[in-house]
């Protein structure tokens, strides 16, 4: 398996994180556009997504590099990354996708394309596709920004996940723009939920402890932030005019 480790800063608040996380990138080759595998493939399989895929990838020792196309099998393993169309068929919708190793690793960039997503396999074995959108903008409205390209607001409930976006929206520095970013959190039955109903878990892992001593206050007008500059959990008005970060199903 290949990991990518990134050292965290450890301050009062971040007490209860562990001093790594572990990820790896997933790269789209576009030069391999519409290509299918003949030989020299390790297995297929059957997938709903590009995630998955990259899941059965990352599962497997062998595995560097994948196919993933909308038709049955989906998913193609491959045992070396291909750089020139040898040994492939043409096969329509097909994309090809690396695991980026730790001496290539680096940041997602702030995006000049708003619409690009970045993929990530973490320590956990769950993926994470998302972008940050650098138009402030509330609540509703973010949430149907990211509805509009299949996404919803980042839905942050493991601490693989967390230390993920606190690492990269501290690291980004000024751009972009240090600033509170709307995700997906909305009270409901005395928690603090997900739009897809997953439970925040209440604890520091997560929340500013001021905050977390209030998780059961449930104003109705209050959503769940990354709260600048710690990138911890608080809860603002939805009217607030912020940045956001969507993430696909």
């Amino acid at each position: 398996m290949k990991f990518i480790i990134i050292p965290l800063l450890c301050t009062s608040l971040t007490a209860s994180f562990a001093q790594t996380i572990a990820v790896d990138k997933v790269v789209r080759n576009f030069l391999l556009e519409g290509l299918w595998a003949d030989e020299h493939v390790i297995s297929e399989h059957s997938t709903r997504s590009v995630s998955e895929c990259a899941m059965k990838c990352r599962l497997t020792d062998t595995c560097a590099s994948f196919f993933y196309r909308p038709v049955a099998p989906q998913c193609q393993l491959i045992p070396f990354i291909r750089y020139i169309p040898e040994f492939l068929i043409q096969s329509a919708g097909s994309k090809y996708y690396t695991l980026e190793s730790a001496t290539n690793f680096s940041l997602p960039p702030t995006p000049a394309d708003p619409f690009s997503y970045n993929t990530f396999l973490l320590s956990d074995g769950s993926v994470t596709s998302f972008r940050v959108v650098q138009t402030r903008m509330n609540f509703t409205a973010a949430q149907d920004n990211c509805a509009a390209d299949g996404a919803t607001l980042a839905r942050i409930t493991t601490v693989p996940k967390m230390q993920l976006f606190q690492y990269i929206l501290r690291s980004w520095g000024g751009n972009p723009e240090l600033s509170d970013h709307w995700i997906s959190g909305l009270p409901q039955g005395g928690q603090w939920v997900t739009e897809l109903n997953e439970v925040i878990p209440p604890t520091r892992d997560f929340w500013l402890p001021q905050i977390l001593s209030a998780y059961s206050n449930q104003e109705p007008e209050l959503r769940v932030v990354m709260f600048y500059m710690s990138f911890f959990f608080n809860r603002l008005h939805y009217s607030e005019g912020l940045f956001s970060i969507c993430e696909k199903l």
